[in-house]
Protein backbone atom coordinates (compact mmCIF):
# COMPACT_ATOMS: atom_id res chain seq x y z
CA UNK A 1 0.00 0.00 0.00
CA UNK A 2 3.25 2.11 0.70
CA UNK A 3 4.11 1.83 -2.95
CA UNK A 4 0.41 2.72 -4.15
CA UNK A 5 0.29 6.24 -2.00
CA UNK A 6 4.14 6.68 -3.06
CA UNK A 7 3.12 6.08 -7.00
CA UNK A 8 0.04 8.56 -6.56
CA UNK A 9 2.13 11.15 -5.10
CA UNK A 10 4.68 10.96 -7.73
CA UNK A 11 2.04 10.76 -10.19
CA UNK A 12 0.78 14.09 -9.01
CA UNK A 13 4.33 15.68 -8.69
CA UNK A 14 4.62 14.59 -12.36
CA UNK A 15 1.27 16.13 -13.16
CA UNK A 16 1.96 19.18 -10.06
CA UNK A 17 5.52 20.00 -12.22
CA UNK A 18 3.92 19.60 -16.02
CA UNK A 19 1.46 21.94 -15.36
CA UNK A 20 4.24 24.60 -13.94
CA UNK A 21 6.36 24.25 -16.40
CA UNK A 22 3.44 25.13 -19.06
CA UNK A 23 2.26 27.84 -16.55
CA UNK A 24 6.47 29.62 -16.46
CA UNK A 25 6.40 28.95 -20.50
CA UNK A 26 3.24 30.85 -20.96
CA UNK A 27 4.41 33.74 -18.69
CA UNK A 28 7.89 33.77 -20.82
CA UNK A 29 5.94 33.88 -23.58
CA UNK A 30 3.55 36.78 -22.47
CA UNK A 31 6.52 38.34 -20.55
CA UNK A 32 8.44 37.97 -24.61
CA UNK A 33 5.25 39.38 -26.73
CA UNK A 34 4.88 42.54 -24.02
CA UNK A 35 8.59 43.21 -24.44
CA UNK A 36 8.58 43.27 -28.00
CA UNK A 37 5.09 45.51 -27.74
CA UNK A 38 6.51 48.06 -25.30
CA UNK A 39 9.70 48.32 -28.04
CA UNK A 40 7.29 48.65 -30.93
CA UNK A 41 5.25 51.51 -28.59
CA UNK A 42 8.61 53.22 -27.39
CA UNK A 43 9.21 53.38 -31.55
CA UNK A 44 6.07 55.19 -32.21
CA UNK A 45 5.43 57.18 -29.20
CA UNK A 46 9.30 58.74 -30.19
CA UNK A 47 8.02 59.48 -33.78
CA UNK A 48 4.88 60.90 -32.01
CA UNK A 49 6.04 63.29 -29.57
CA UNK A 50 8.99 64.40 -32.62
CA UNK A 51 5.55 65.09 -35.21
CA UNK A 52 3.76 66.71 -32.23
CA UNK A 53 6.73 69.06 -32.15
CA UNK A 54 6.44 69.76 -35.68
CA UNK A 55 2.62 70.71 -35.40
CA UNK A 56 3.14 72.92 -32.40
CA UNK A 57 5.91 74.09 -33.93
CA UNK A 58 3.79 74.75 -37.02
CA UNK A 59 0.97 76.06 -35.06
CA UNK A 60 3.03 78.54 -33.43
CA UNK A 61 3.73 80.14 -37.15
CA UNK A 62 0.76 80.06 -38.12
CA UNK A 63 -0.46 82.07 -34.67
CA UNK A 64 2.65 84.21 -35.27
CA UNK A 65 0.92 84.81 -38.84
CA UNK A 66 -2.30 85.77 -37.95
CA UNK A 67 -1.41 87.70 -35.03
CA UNK A 68 1.03 90.27 -36.90
CA UNK A 69 -2.16 90.23 -39.95
CA UNK A 70 -4.61 91.44 -37.30
CA UNK A 71 -2.13 94.09 -36.16
CA UNK A 72 -1.71 95.35 -40.08
CA UNK A 73 -5.82 95.22 -39.92
CA UNK A 74 -6.11 96.83 -36.88
CA UNK A 75 -4.03 99.72 -38.25
CA UNK A 76 -6.09 99.52 -42.13
CA UNK A 77 -9.46 100.01 -39.21
CA UNK A 78 -8.36 102.64 -37.40
CA UNK A 79 -7.11 104.53 -40.72
CA UNK A 80 -10.30 104.38 -42.26
CA UNK A 81 -12.05 105.60 -38.73
CA UNK A 82 -10.22 108.53 -39.44
CA UNK A 83 -10.74 109.12 -42.91
CA UNK A 84 -14.59 108.47 -42.19
CA UNK A 85 -14.44 111.20 -39.56
CA UNK A 86 -13.01 113.30 -41.90
CA UNK A 87 -15.70 112.51 -44.75
CA UNK A 88 -18.37 113.54 -41.85
CA UNK A 89 -16.77 116.98 -41.30
CA UNK A 90 -16.23 117.26 -44.92
CA UNK A 91 -20.24 116.52 -45.35
CA UNK A 92 -21.18 118.70 -42.71
CA UNK A 93 -19.13 121.66 -43.96
CA UNK A 94 -20.83 121.66 -47.40
CA UNK A 95 -24.14 121.17 -45.92
CA UNK A 96 -23.33 124.53 -43.97
CA UNK A 97 -21.90 126.47 -47.19
CA UNK A 98 -24.81 124.83 -49.30
CA UNK A 99 -27.71 126.00 -46.83
CA UNK A 100 -25.95 129.50 -46.76
CA UNK A 101 -25.55 129.19 -50.48
CA UNK A 102 -29.15 128.66 -50.70
CA UNK A 103 -30.76 131.31 -48.62
CA UNK A 104 -28.11 133.90 -50.32
CA UNK A 105 -29.34 133.02 -53.66
CA UNK A 106 -32.96 133.12 -51.99
CA UNK A 107 -32.11 136.45 -51.22
CA UNK A 108 -30.64 137.57 -54.39
CA UNK A 109 -32.89 136.19 -57.08
CA UNK A 110 -36.16 135.20 -54.96
CA UNK A 111 -38.18 132.30 -54.54
CA UNK A 112 -38.23 131.56 -57.71
CA UNK A 113 -35.00 132.73 -59.33
CA UNK A 114 -35.65 135.92 -60.70
CA UNK A 115 -33.56 139.53 -59.73
CA UNK A 116 -35.18 141.44 -56.92
CA UNK A 117 -37.86 138.85 -55.93
CA UNK A 118 -39.47 139.06 -59.56
CA UNK A 119 -39.55 135.59 -61.79
CA UNK A 120 -38.40 136.14 -65.52
CA UNK A 121 -42.45 135.65 -66.01
CA UNK A 122 -43.12 138.70 -64.08
CA UNK A 123 -40.23 140.61 -65.70
CA UNK A 124 -41.59 139.49 -69.19
CA UNK A 125 -45.58 140.28 -68.23
CA UNK A 126 -43.69 143.88 -67.60
CA UNK A 127 -42.74 144.28 -70.19
CA UNK A 128 -45.58 143.07 -72.38
CA UNK A 129 -47.78 145.52 -70.28
CA UNK A 130 -45.61 148.68 -70.99
CA UNK A 131 -45.35 148.13 -74.97
CA UNK A 132 -49.40 148.00 -74.95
Amino acid sequence: MERLILGLLAGAFTVLVGVMVWVLLEIRRIVTEGQKTMTAVRGHLVLLIQEMRQTTEQADTLVQEVREAFEGTSTLWSTLGEVGRSLQHAQAFVREKGAWLTRLMGERFGPQGGTNGSSRENQLAKRRSADD
